[in-house]
């Protein structure tokens, strides 16, 4: 019997079960039960009610976010400040009232006309060209400087140290010649254009002498070479500069001896030229530039000739530094 009881008891639980489940999912209805009201409960509903303003609350604060003052009604287009001139206010910025907009070095008025700005900096070009003028305005002063400077020594007495070395051909034979003439002179222009030069001094020198002989062997050509020295002294006028190059003729004279008076060649005696062995004199053509800040640096070259067999031609060129008093 009590078997009988458990088991029925337990089957009553079982079926119970669903009925509960479902009644804990279903939507519990609102009751109208009765709920005092306290001071408490009056202070709790005050601070809900201020936390979340009612409807109208918000509609309030909403009207009074959007009303603004008079000054604030204006459109959103206007620019404030105003524009300056030349600019036109678009949208809320300030462009400008020339279309299309003004290139560089140009700026816009209020009759939308492109002008030269002539306040601002000069566009790129125009600096370009300034920089470009300003410089050969310093290269044309320096020019004048340094020509000032040449024209004031120009004619100022020139005192000078000169070399010259030479070649040339003496005699029937051209007998090949090669020598010096260190010397001083004097320099001097009357005019811009047009001066005088005298200079002298010693002339050392070689011949290379040609020599042959005839024996059983038949003829043998040989040269010897046989030195020189004495006295060289020349004087000229000359044309220029014209810039730096001057031209003008010469006169010269030499004295000289040579240092042996006969060589000895295959048993036979051969004395020394008489183109080195006494006076001869000519003419010639100088000519030349003057370098340096006072053209005080003298370049030259020449041809010299007797006019004769004794030399023919001697080509010559040298050096000269030229004193002077500043």
């Amino acid at each position: 019997m009590n078997y009988f009881l458990r088991m029925g008891w337990i089957a009553t639980q079982v079926a119970l079960v669903p009925i509960w489940v479902i009644a804990q999912d279903a939507p519990v209805a609102p009751t109208d039960t009765y709920s005092p009201v306290t001071a408490d409960t009056e202070n709790t509903q005050a601070d809900v009610q201020a936390a979340a303003p009612t409807e109208g609350t918000a509609a309030t604060q909403t009207v009074a976010t959007t009303v603004a003052p008079d000054e604030e009604k204006q459109p959103l287009s206007e620019c404030m400040p105003a524009c300056r001139a030349g600019f036109l206010c678009h949208r809320g910025m300030c462009v400008s009232a020339c279309n299309p907009p003004c290139s560089s070095g140009f700026v816009c008025t209020a009759a939308a006309q492109c002008v030269a700005d002539t306040n601002g900096p000069p566009p790129p070009s125009s600096v370009a060209t300034a920089q470009y003028a300003d410089q050969m305005a310093r290269r044309e002063q320096a020019r004048k400087e340094r020509l000032e400077l040449r024209m004031k020594y120009r004619k100022a007495p020139r005192f000078m140290l000169a070399t010259v070395l030479g070649i040339g051909g003496i005699g029937d034979d051209l007998d090949m010649m090669a020598y010096m003439t260190p010397s001083l002179g004097f320099k001097m222009n009357f005019i811009d254009t047009v001066g005088f030069q005298i200079r002298a001094g010693g002339m050392l020198g070689l011949v290379d002498l040609g020599l042959s002989s005839t024996d059983s062997y038949g003829d043998e050509d040989t040269s010897e070479p046989i030195g020189f020295g004495g006295f060289y002294a020349e004087g000229g006028v000359f044309f220029g500069p014209f810039g730096r190059f001057y031209i003008g003729p010469i006169g010269w004279f030499s004295y000289t001896k040579p240092f042996d008076e006969y060589i000895t060649f295959d048993g036979f005696r051969y004395g020394a030229p008489d183109e080195i062995d006494g006076p001869l004199g000519g003419g010639g053509l100088d000519m030349g530039i003057r370098v340096g800040k006072r053209e005080q640096i003298d370049i030259h070259w020449r041809i010299r000739s007797t006019f004769t067999t004794s030399m023919p031609f001697a080509l010559e060129g040298g050096v000269a530094f030229h004193f002077m008093q500043d």
